[in-house]
């Protein structure tokens, strides 16, 4: 009787000590299983960093072309602070930004990010903006039929936009769901952003789609070179705090629709006015040396640095700092270089740029 309990014993002890074995095999499985994972998304994270560091230096080369790189599961993440700290990340892997001037929601998620760069030139190419986007995202550019400036901004979005960007033209009825069932809805996007071309949005009285309520929801208004964001206080609300900005030409134009905020679009702004002023420095030092060329100028070769390139520098030495309603005025100055650089071509004199 005895034997039998000490054997009874022994297979309990058998059946246990297996029990405890395999579970300790399957973790130490699993383990392994997750950090291969975490290598796989380590990789990933890099592998898409890297990616944004070859496209932003390759904008030259790529001419506006739109690109597409796989999404790490964990999704894509980017910020600017207040103090103009701008960061990329993917996970627990966190990246500054540093010289690259990113526009984008501020989280993506999905399957893929799509990647598009295009030089700012001021009129020399001062610097690349780098928008980033994918489907989960959807821009809706509302336009009036009836005006000029609203029709003329719609052709510049609808020629300038790669097909990859998920972008959609409609009226403002389209958008008004109170008399209209038939109104744009959420289909599944993760953030919104409603483009009001020239037309001033009146959010007291628009009655957007209940599907709406729990999505990232902003808004911009542009009417010439001013921008005005605006920004949904919370999921539910029915109110938008505006926010003032401005832009300086189309690419500055695409970077206040990819935004995720009026911060990340001044931040990305004063980043290239410095750029700006830098290479305007440069230059303007080039115009004094072949200023002082005695047989250039006995050849007719005019390099007026003061009332243009000087301009140029001053201003955008102030936008670094802050960007103001001045900021309109660098395509207008910029214009005044580019004409006296043609007319240098065609005297046959070394050019500015």
């Amino acid at each position: 009787m005895a034997d039998r309990r000490v054997a009874q014993l022994e297979v309990q002890f058998n059946w246990v000590f297996i029990l405890i074995a395999g579970a300790v095999i399957i973790a130490f499985f699993f383990s392994v299983v997750q950090k291969q994972r975490s290598i796989s998304d380590q990789r990933l994270a890099f592998s898409i960093l890297n990616e944004m560091d070859a496209i932003t230096t390759g904008a030259a080369i790529s001419k506006g072309t739109a690109q597409r790189l796989d999404l790490p599961r964990q999704g894509l993440d980017i910020a600017c602070t207040d103090a103009c700290t701008c960061s990329i990340s993917v996970g627990a892997f966190t990246r500054d930004a540093g010289d690259k001037l990113i526009f984008a929601p501020s989280r993506l998620e999905g399957e893929d990010v799509v990647l598009w760069s295009i030089d700012w030139r001021m009129p020399f190419r001062a610097a690349n903006f780098l928008y980033a986007t994918n489907e989960r995202a959807k821009y809706f550019f509302v336009y009036d039929e009836d005006n000029a400036g609203s029709q003329q901004l719609r052709r510049l979005f609808e020629d300038r936009l790669p097909p990859l960007v998920g972008a959609e033209f409609v009226t403002p009825d389209d958008v008004d769901c109170a008399d209209n069932p038939d109104c744009v809805q959420n289909e599944n996007y993760a953030s919104v952003k409603f483009i009001f071309l020239d037309i001033p949005p009146d959010f007291g009285n628009l009655q957007l789609h209940e599907s709406f309520q729990e999505t990232d929801v902003s808004a911009l208004h542009v009417s010439q070179g001013v921008l005005t964001f605006y920004e949904r206080s919370s999921r539910r609300s029915t109110s938008f705090t505006p926010y003032r900005s401005y832009a300086a030409g189309d690419a500055t134009l695409f970077g206040a629709v990819f935004a995720a905020d009026p911060t990340m679009y001044e931040c990305n702004a004063r980043k290239a006015s410095q750029r700006l002023a830098y290479v305007s420095h440069v230059i303007e030092q080039r115009g004094e040396d072949l200023g002082a060329d005695v047989a250039l100028v006995e050849r007719g070769c005019v390099y007026a640095t003061g009332p243009l390139i000087g301009p140029l520098w001053t201003l955008a030495t102030e936008q670094s700092k802050t960007i103001t309603e001045s900021f309109q005025q660098l395509p207008t100055i910029a214009d005044q270089l580019a004409a006296n650089n043609e007319q240098l071509i065609r005297q046959s004199c070394p050019t500015w740029y």
